[in-house]
C-alpha cells in the first residue's frame, strides 16, 4: 500500500477540507491515512499526483468523504440489540406519547436504509391495527448521495434480504417480490412495501457540519463515531442530548460507549443485556444526583494520576 508521509498527508488532508468543508480532522489519523492510502493504491497514484488529482477533479473530494462512511448494514442487524429495542424501549416512547400518537426518530448514518426501515416495522408490529392512529417521522440521514438513492428505493437484493433472516411474519408483511432486478444482471430483489417507505424521509446531511433536528424520541447513532477523535465525539454528544427530548433515548453501536463526562447527561440503562442512553431531564432529581456521581468519579481519576505522578 502506498506511504502516506506527513506533509503528504497533511496537504491531502487540507485539500479535502477545502474542496467539501468537511472537518476531516475529526477522524484519527491512522484511519485517515488508511483510507488515503487505499485510494491512492485503487487509482495508482503517488501522494504527490493524487493532491493535484482532487484540485482537478471536483467529484473526486466528495467521492472520498462517502468512502470514509459505514455502509455496511442489515435489517435487524444484531438481533439482540433490535429485540431490546421493540419489547422495551420502543414500548416506553409509545407510551409517553398516547395522547399526541405521533413519534419522532432519527437513523443518523443510517447508510442504505436497513436501519430506519427495520425500527418502523418494528414500530408497526408493536403497534398493531392500532397503528393507522399514529403518525411515524422517521428522519435517516448519511452523508453518502449514493447509499441514500438505493434506500429511497427500498429495492435490495434477494440474497441480502434474505441472509437478515428475518422473521417470516416481517417478511411476508414488509417485503415484496421484484419481477425486474435490482442491478440489470438477472439478481432476483424485493422492495419494502410501501406502508413502510412512506414513513422515512432519508436526506443527506453532514453530522459534523449540519443543524440537528429537535424534539427527537429516539436518536440511532451507530458505529458512525468509532473513528472519531474524542473531542469530536464529544460535541456530537452534546448535540444529540440536545436533539432528544427528556426521557429520548439515543442508541449507540456494540463498541460505541459514553465516557463519565456525560454522566449527567444520559442514564444508561442495561435492558435484556443491551445498553441503552436515556436522556435525563434537565434539572431533575436524577440529573442532580448523577452530577454529584461525576464529581466523585473525576476527583477519583484525579487523585489516582497525582498518585502516579
Amino acid at each position: 500500500m502506498p506511504d502516506v508521509r506527513a506533509g503528504n498527508y497533511l496537504a491531502i488532508r487540507n485539500s479535502l477540507e477545502e474542496k467539501t468543508g468537511i472537518p476531516f480532522t475529526c477522524y484519527n489519523e491512522d484511519f485517515l491515512q488508511r483510507h488515503i492510502a487505499a485510494r491512492l493504491e485503487s487509482l495508482g497514484m503517488s501522494a504527490e499526483k493524487y493532491r493535484s488529482f482532487i484540485d482537478e477533479n471536483a467529484e473526486e473530494a466528495e467521492r472520498f468523504s462517502e468512502c470514509l462512511t459505514v455502509n455496511y448494514t442489515g435489517f435487524f442487524r444484531d438481533a439482540g440489540k433490535y429485540k431490546a429495542l421493540r419489547e422495551n424501549v420502543l414500548g416506553e416512547i409509545v407510551r409517553n406519547n398516547m395522547r399526541r400518537k405521533t413519534l419522532s426518530l432519527w437513523s443518523a448514518g443510517c447508510a442504505a436504509g436497513e436501519e430506519p426501515y427495520s425500527v418502523v416495522m418494528s414500530l408497526m408490529e408493536g403497534l398493531g391495527v392500532e397503528r393507522a392512529g399514529w403518525r411515524m417521522d422517521m428522519l435517516a440521514t448519511d452523508v453518502n448521495g449514493a447509499l441514500l438513492e438505493r434506500a429511497r428505493s427500498g429495492v435490495y437484493p434477494a440474497s441480502q434480504v434474505l441472509k437478515s433472516r428475518l422473521a417470516s411474519t416481517i417478511f411476508r408483511k414488509y417485503f415484496e417480490s421484484l419481477e425486474q432486478t435490482s442491478d440489470g444482471a438477472g439478481v432476483p430483489s424485493f422492495r419494502v412495501a410501501g406502508e413502510v417507505r412512506e414513513r422515512v424521509q432519508f436526506r443527506r446531511h453532514n453530522l459534523l457540519r449540519d443543524p440537528f433536528p429537535t424534539a427527537v424520541d429516539l436518536i440511532l447513532c451507530r458505529n458512525v463515531m468509532i473513528y472519531m477523535k474524542g473531542e469530536h465525539v464529544n460535541v456530537l454528544v452534546e448535540k444529540f442530548h440536545e436533539a432528544l427530548k427528556d426521557g429520548g433515548y439515543l442508541v449507540l453501536g456494540n463498541y460505541e460507549a459514553l465516557d463519565h463526562t456525560f454522566i449527567p447527561l444520559f442514564e444508561r440503562l442495561k435492558v435484556s443485556g443491551e445498553y441503552f442512553y436515556r436522556k435525563i431531564p434537565t434539572g431533575s432529581v436524577l440529573q442532580k444526583a448523577m452530577s454529584q456521581r461525576k464529581t466523585l468519579i473525576v476527583d477519583s481519576l484525579s487523585r489516582v494520576q497525582l498518585k502516579d505522578q
